[in-house]
């Protein structure tokens, strides 16, 4: 037992009323259960302090020793001991079932390894690689020191990024983006307090961002090069400064919650607030544009993450509409869309990437799932530390990459 669970539990003691016998034993077995092993001397001593217990002896429960409590008492003291060791356990975020799979058709998936991160709360957030299994098979706690500048509860991790060499990519809201090999060293990093959800490794070695979070006025993507020095960017005045976009604000003026540069040179961009999907030249001028909704604070849209696929479509999130839909290029109604009955929505999907076998790999709060072009489920992980009715939004599943036995990436 460490003096930290023996000074706390002393003072837990000391400020909290001392009539519930049954209180005391829960706080004696909820500050020992972490240790699994350890015989808990000290805390039992103080609960036959406080508890004016006559005979404490040994009773083997989880490193604890009881004995002569009757009836009732007997049966609280189990029953909160199971509860105990349950809660414990989770909260720890086992990893034999931190991550469950609960539905694997092989002969219909594109098979390989998962990325994703798990935000635990904020400034804790591990990075995470499972097989098809759910099997962790490399793994990155982000340390508590990356976490720089003005703490926030949005200061967690939203993008990552599998990199050719084995190298991940991966941003903090309102910190900047790092990059780590596979030993989990800092290879390269950046910051900018507002930094948000996206951020890509292109391919002549510069980094591209976007600040979502940002008011009118100041850059909303950004392009740095291998040095940290900023060569292209990116603020929207040009086109948007204008009724009905000018006068919006919701979590930021535009709210762009990624970027894509596109083989032509120019970047693709996903404006939540506008609910547009807009393709801008290297002079900052938008030359084409898909309008999934009006211009408003709310509203049953709200795109994230549009991916263009090979043949000019875009596939995306519509997370207002908790649901995926892929449109063509040149407009009209989606192609191919996806959404559950209303009695089993999703919850907040924020990604959807095409596989190379034409599968689509989906993001929703606390779940990843892989479907086939006929909407049919094949794959299918939980997290199920993710807390779906937290009020911390933030804390949920965002994006995830497939990484296939031949090494290729999807998803962005």
């Amino acid at each position: 037992m460490s003096a930290f669970q023996v000074a706390t539990g002393k003072l837990l003691f000391q400020l909290l009323p001392q009539s519930s016998l049954e209180f005391y034993i829960f706080i004696g077995i909820h500050f020992n259960i972490p240790m699994m092993v350890a015989h808990s001397y000290n805390v039992v001593k103080f609960i036959k302090k406080k508890c004016k217990i006559n005979r404490l002896t040994k009773f083997r429960l989880l490193g604890h020793t009881l004995k002569d409590i009757q009836g009732k008492k007997m049966r609280i003291f189990i029953s909160i001991a199971i509860f105990s060791c349950l809660f414990t356990m989770n909260f720890a975020h086992s990893e034999l079932s931190s991550y469950q799979v609960r539905k694997h058709q092989p002969d219909k998936t594109y098979n390989g390894t998962t990325l994703f991160v798990v935000n635990i709360r904020p400034e804790k957030a591990k990075i995470v690689e499972v097989d098809m299994e759910g099997s962790v098979v490399w793994q990155y706690q982000v340390p508590s020191h990356l976490f720089k500048g003005k703490k926030s509860r949005r200061n967690i991790v939203m993008d990552i990024e599998k990199l050719s060499g084995g190298d991940v990519l991966f941003n903090i809201q309102q910190v900047g983006f790092y990059r780590v090999n596979q030993r989990g060293e800092v290879v390269f990093e950046y910051l900018d307090s507002g930094c948000s959800h996206d951020v890509d490794l292109l391919p002549n070695g510069n980094y591209l961002y976007v600040r979502g979070w940002t008011s009118k006025g100041k850059e909303h993507v950004v392009e740095v090069d291998e040095k940290g020095q900023k060569v292209w960017s990116w603020n929207g005045l040009d086109g948007f400064d204008k009724p009905p976009f000018a006068k919006i604000f919701n979590q930021g003026w535009m709210h762009v919650n990624s970027a894509t540069r596109m083989k032509n040179g120019n970047t693709l961009l996903s404006l939540r607030n506008f609910n547009l999907i807009v393709e801008v030249g290297t002079t900052g001028n938008v030359v084409w544009e898909l309008k999934l909704g009006k211009a408003k604070r709310n509203s049953k849209a709200h795109p994230h993450d549009p991916e263009l696929q090979k043949n000019g479509n875009i596939i995306v999130a519509l997370t207002g509409a908790n649901k995926v839909a892929e449109f063509n290029r040149n407009g009209g109604p989606p192609v191919w869309e996806f959404s559950y009955p209303k009695e089993a929505a999703m919850h907040h999907i924020r990604d959807i990437n095409i596989l190379p076998n034409n599968n689509r790999l989906m993001v929703q709060a606390n779940k990843i799932l892989e479907l086939t072009q006929d909407k049919e489920v094949v794959w299918e992980l939980h997290v199920p530390s993710i807390n779906t009715s937290s009020r911390n939004k933030n804390l949920f599943l965002f994006k995830a990459q497939r990484i296939g036995v031949d090494g290729t990436v999807s998803g962005h």
